[in-house]
């Protein structure tokens, strides 16, 4: 999930129902996230406190873990959950109509057979 960032103040402190509504997740997403590892200004203090920039980093760390990086000739299959290659003689180019860039050039996904379980893979070039 994409959680705004720029809401987070570095230098403020949140309790987790203000860090929840903030973020506009649920309060036990927070209480989670503590759990796993997000740092509390004093963990014995009531009520509970979490600074921003603790916060920012946490999410941060959480979606570079999740992140895969893909090489050219690769895509990410949702079968497999992994960097796969296409089957060879099956991949073919489609313009999706929309223009990106300050060069306003068309964008376009690459399709392909997944090499390892036959699904349908995409990518955007």
């Amino acid at each position: 999930m994409k959680y705004n960032l720029s809401k987070i103040r570095s230098k403020s402190a949140y309790t987790p129902k203000e860090a929840s509504a903030l973020l506009e997740v649920n309060r036990k997403t927070i209480f989670r996230w503590i759990k796993g590892g997000l740092s509390l200004l004093d963990p014995k203090q009531k009520p509970r406190l979490i600074m921003g920039k603790d916060l920012k980093a946490f999410i941060k760390a959480k979606r570079e873990a999740t992140q895969v990086k893909l090489r050219p000739n690769e895509y990410y299959c949702l079968v497999c959950r992994k960097p796969v290659e296409g089957k060879h003689g099956t991949q073919k180019v489609e313009k999706t109509g929309k223009k990106i860039g300050k060069l306003n050039r068309d964008q376009e996904i690459l399709y392909a057979k997944c090499k390892e379980c036959g699904g349908k893979i995409a990518r955007l070039l």
